[in-house]
């Protein structure tokens, strides 16, 4: 089969593009920029969600604090009237009565405000919990510094993308008739249905052809079409590359 070495480079240049596109579309979904993104948002909604629950949780010991405060105040207002009682009777029964209410009340006193002081080293805990684990405004600004990479990518892609399509588009003009027939049969067959000979090795399945069939390439002439004897793809010789190059 014989088709002009324009013809031959406008399916090469059809398949290397086709196979550029692929690549380039199927990135789009895989950014690592997208990635990047993604894993932020996830990042700064789990700090934001454990920064409330310290909140919520210092709220909450806040609420026991107070109680445990206004307990001490009443313990310590009963430990005042024991006194009080205590230098007004003489009686003897009535005085071990208060002396042992007395010594009740100020342990309670005791074990309540040992209480209280773990409370609010636990508030203070996770005061400082919430206020380190998640910056609002380092976040915003993280995640906008993200999107503009995204943005800078998507734009990159899409312009690399848009080149592709055109250099199709013009190699299309240029195949027609059986040369089109042809480029539909391969791409069925081939997933890289035009490739180069590159020394040996064949651009579409990567198998290195004997020594004989590539000198057999080498005599003939550039407008003769050949075949990886390997994967059935249209071979284009450094031969059909330089009769093109060279008008």
């Amino acid at each position: 089969m014989r088709l002009s070495p324009q013809i031959q480079v406008a399916m090469l240049e059809k398949a290397e593009n086709q196979t550029l596109l692929d690549g380039l579309t199927a990135r789009q979904n895989v950014l690592p920029e997208r990635a990047e993104l993604q894993e932020l948002r996830k990042k700064h909604s789990r700090q934001a969600s454990e920064a409330a629950r310290s909140k919520l949780s210092a709220s909450d010991i806040g609420r026991d604090i107070a109680k445990l405060e206004s307990d001490i105040n009443k313990l310590k207002a009963r430990e005042k009237a024991d006194r009080l009682s205590l230098g007004a009777t003489e009686d003897a029964s009535t005085r071990r009565d208060l002396e042992h209410d007395l010594r009740s009340t100020e342990r309670r006193r005791e074990r309540a405000e040992q209480e209280l002081q773990q409370y609010e080293r636990m508030q203070e805990a996770y005061q400082v919990d919430a206020e380190h684990e998640y910056d609002a405004d380092e976040a915003h600004d993280d995640i906008v510094a993200a999107k503009q990479r995204l943005n800078d990518a998507e734009v990159d892609l899409i312009a690399r993308i848009s080149i592709a399509e055109t250099r199709i588009e013009e190699a299309d003009k240029l195949i027609d008739g059986s040369a089109a027939k042809l480029y539909r049969r391969l791409a069925l067959a081939n997933g890289i249905p035009v490739a180069r000979l590159n020394g040996r090795t064949c651009g579409s399945c990567f198998m290195e052809l004997d020594v004989g069939t590539v000198h057999e390439f080498t005599t003939l002439a550039p407008e003769e079409v050949t075949f990886c004897p390997e994967c059935g793809a249209m071979i284009v010789r450094a031969e059909t590359l330089g009769a093109v190059k060279g008008k």
